[in-house]
């Protein structure tokens, strides 16, 4: 049995080394390849991607082999950063920051979800904690790495889906990054990589030069979102492939390439987190789709050179999963064919095929009504019901259930006071300076081309709920009224967040039970929240906020 001391022990120290591991890989890359600090941090994440994808290939040829590697590997980047740490010559000291948010809001989450008990089987805990019971998509990354321990991947791997079926590299980077295969390590390690979507957040913030006070105010914003809570503790890779979208939307729109080096790097920079995205979660496609509007209304080509390399490091991560589906595990499609072409059971035709049976026999009036039911659907019940979340605690006329099921199946309701803002921020776009301006224009115009390709390309009606889809929305979303709010209107900024507070610490804290016997548990949640709220609001009383 183990026990809360026990548990939280075991989880500080996996998340200090992973973040350790991070650090070391942050040094590498800016010493081998001498970029800035925001190409630096990238770099750092492709490497860290990388590493996980090469461990998932490597135990499916050999698991022992793998072990042995893991070892090294793990060995030597963690003597790398003891060595960096003993000389002090960490020069990046703005690695600390995303770190910091990642790692706080992890344990925050954990702590959270485990406070009423579940530390033994933290997976099913994960299944009912903060929604109604969801299905088992948070442990097939686990049920994969089983497998592959055991020298023979079943097909199908679970129920009567495949491996295939699956991007491997949520599997790879537990792999790599666990300290011992365990529920509680699984756990720890998933949410730690589902929290990286503040990664990509950060990104975008350093590339619009936001100053260190309202960057923080945009990273403690996206904490307070609905969708990261829940997804953050049920780990099925959705918000590991937002960490990724986000930086390859920063690096497309956000900065431009001023030499050779540069393009050569931006370009494999954004062709390989692309492919990371793609193989962390198909619904990544949505948000490709999204940028693709962005490049196409403001013709914002990247140049010739970027292109080149970001297609050429694409195709050389992404393409040996695509001949494992096509050739070791066939055929690989079913999530395709049951999103955009409405085939929920399983046969022997193609994806095109399939595609072209589904359409071939709908009516455009058949097509457009299914449209409109796929647009409804992102409202729910908004805005009859916005100020439920926020009166409702006060007056005892709520169902903090019902709020929970809305903001996981429903856009505008998972925004919660920050679909408000959001509005407020386009009124407010128009006075922004013109760089921040044209980024933000972008980010609107992604968020709006990444609904479109939604609405557009889900085939059965009304299905557009949010675990469909990208997350990528709500987060961009929130970043992007932050970004606007707290360079124009920063008392709304705070209003918003005050607001926010309130409504998300009454349906996902207090309103939720907690076993006494777990006090550690809940005061390590307590202790990470205050040391995030504090950290978050530091630079505003100081000189260098």
């Amino acid at each position: 049995m183990i026990s809360p001391h026990g548990f939280l022990g075991h989880a500080l120290l996996q998340v200090v080394v992973i973040g350790a591991v991070f650090a070391a890989l942050c040094d590498i890359a800016r010493r081998v390849f001498k970029l800035d600090a925001l190409l630096t941090f990238c770099a750092a994440v492709l490497l860290l991607g990388v590493l996980g994808y090469l461990s998932f290939w490597l135990a499916y040829a050999n698991y022992a082999l793998f072990g042995a590697v893991k070892i090294a590997v793990l060995a030597a980047l963690l003597i790398w950063f003891g060595i960096v740490v003993y000389r002090r010559r960490i020069e990046y000291r703005g690695l600390a920051e995303p770190l910091l948010y990642v790692s706080l809001f992890c344990i925050i989450v954990v702590t959270l979800g485990l406070s009423d008990g579940g530390l033994e089987q933290p997976s099913q805990t994960a299944e009912r904690r903060f929604s109604h019971p969801l299905p088992l998509d948070n442990i097939v990354p686990l049920v994969t790495v089983q497998a592959l321990k055991s020298g023979r991947v079943p097909s199908p791997l679970v129920g009567d889906w495949l491996l295939s079926d699956r991007p491997p590299l949520q599997s790879g980077l537990y792999l790599l990054l666990s300290l011992r295969n365990h529920p509680m390590m699984y756990q720890v390690v998933c949410s730690w990589l589902q929290a990286t979507f503040l990664f990509g957040v950060w990104g975008i913030a350093v590339a619009m030069m936001l100053p260190t006070a309202a960057r923080r105010i945009v990273l403690l914003a996206c904490c307070l979102l609905p969708t990261a809570i829940i997804n953050t503790f049920f780990v099925w890779p959705k918000l590991l492939s937002v960490g990724y979208v986000l930086l390859v939307f920063a690096l497309l729109f956000c900065r431009k390439p001023e030499s050779d080096a540069e393009r050569t790097a931006f370009g494999i920079l954004i062709g390989g987190l692309t492919a990371l995205a793609m193989l962390s979660h198909g619904s990544s496609l949505f948000a490709l789709l999204g940028f693709t509007v962005v490049v196409l209304a403001f013709w914002a080509w990247p140049p010739l050179r970027t292109m080149i390399y970001g297609a050429a490091a694409l195709l050389a991560i992404y393409v040996p999963w695509m001949l494992y589906q096509s050739f070791i595990d066939p055929p690989g499609n079913r999530l395709l064919k049951w999103h955009l072409a409405g085939v929920l059971k399983i046969d022997d035709r193609s994806f095109l095929e399939t595609l072209r049976d589904s359409y071939g026999a709908l009516s455009w009036h058949d097509y457009w009504q299914g449209r409109r039911s796929n647009l409804n659907a992102l409202f729910g019940t908004w805005p009859g019901e916005l100020l439920d979340p926020l009166i409702g605690p006060f007056t005892g006329r709520w169902s903090p259930a019902s709020v929970r099921a809305a903001d996981f199946f429903s856009l505008l309701p998972s925004l919660h006071v920050f679909a408000v803002a959001a509005l407020v921020a386009i009124a407010l776009l128009v006075v922004l300076p013109h760089p921040q301006r044209a980024v933000g224009l972008r980010m609107l115009v992604a968020i709006l081309g990444t609904l479109a390709a939604f609405v557009l390309l889900i085939f059965i009606p009304g299905q557009t709920v949010n675990h469909q889809g990208t997350y990528a929305v709500q987060i961009l979303a929130t970043a992007f009224a932050f970004m606007v709010l707290t360079t124009r209107a920063s008392f709304l900024a705070l209003l918003f967040i005050a607001a926010q507070a309130v409504t998300v610490s009454a349906t996902y804290a207090f309103s939720l039970k907690h076993d006494p016997a777990l006090w550690p548990v809940l005061a390590a949640c307590i202790a990470a929240t205050l040391i995030l709220v504090a950290y978050s609001f530091a630079p505003r009383f100081s000189r260098s906020g």
